[in-house]
């Protein structure tokens, strides 16, 4: 401050033209106001100027983070995908079916477009159905029949009660049968239940068990003969 009173204090950057209009009004009257009035706006442009850095490394730091969580996120994904296959694959080999499966639903939660995942579940599956097929065959393994005088299929034979079957499924040997029409008029078949075949010709038989067995094999070559007839 010289003699006349005049206030020197420079401002910070960006205000210094509203500065000059304030000291030239404050100067002539106040000197200890002009000297606040330079303090105070010298203050608040200096927060301000704080707060925009710290608003802007706030957003860096956010920026940087999320970028290593991406990065992580896509290790953890490519480790536990290369982890799991090589389990699932080896207990697939070792004839563990049911606990390959589960490896194999594992990494479509890590991967959920990993296409050797679900070709591994699509495997998995139908060898477990299988396996099922054949333990449900199983229980109801036939007792030897015998060769004797039958009647085919284009016969025109309606089924009665005691009616002994012979069905057999080509290529099927598991799924041969020698069944008797019981009194209610139906016979158990394996894998589809009750059949009602009283009043049935051994055509119509045929087509009921195709379609059953439609589900489970394809196109099954179904073919029913009666082995003993109570009409005779």
């Amino acid at each position: 401050m010289n003699r006349k009173g005049a206030c020197h204090c420079e401002p910070p950057q960006g205000v210094k033209q509203s500065l000059k209009a304030r000291l030239l009004r404050c100067a002539r009257n106040d000197v200890l106001t002009c000297v606040l009035t330079c303090v105070l706006m010298f203050l608040c442009s200096y927060v301000l100027t704080y707060a925009q850095s710290t608003d802007n490394d706030d957003a860096f730091e956010l920026e940087v983070t999320t970028q290593a969580d991406m990065q992580m996120q896509g290790q953890l994904k490519n480790y536990f995908t290369k982890y799991y296959m090589k389990q699932a694959k080896a207990l697939l080999r070792a004839g563990k079916t049911e606990e390959a499966l589960v490896k194999f639903r594992r990494i479509l939660k890590w991967d959920g477009e990993s296409s050797s995942a679900k070709e591994g579940i699509t495997a998995a599956e139908k060898k477990i159905a299988e396996r099922f097929l054949s333990e449900q065959v199983a229980m109801f393994a036939p007792t030897g029949i015998k060769a004797d005088e039958r009647i085919h299929s284009n016969t025109p034979y309606h089924l009665s009660a005691d009616d002994t079957l012979e069905i057999t499924v080509g290529g099927k040997s598991e799924l041969s049968r020698e069944l008797s029409v019981r009194q209610d008029g139906t016979i158990f078949y394996p894998l589809i239940g009750n059949i009602k075949v009283l009043g049935l010709t051994l055509s119509q038989v045929e087509q009921e068990i195709t379609k059953g067995l439609s589900a489970y094999i394809n196109d099954p070559q179904v073919a029913v003969t009666v082995k003993v007839s109570a009409q005779r």
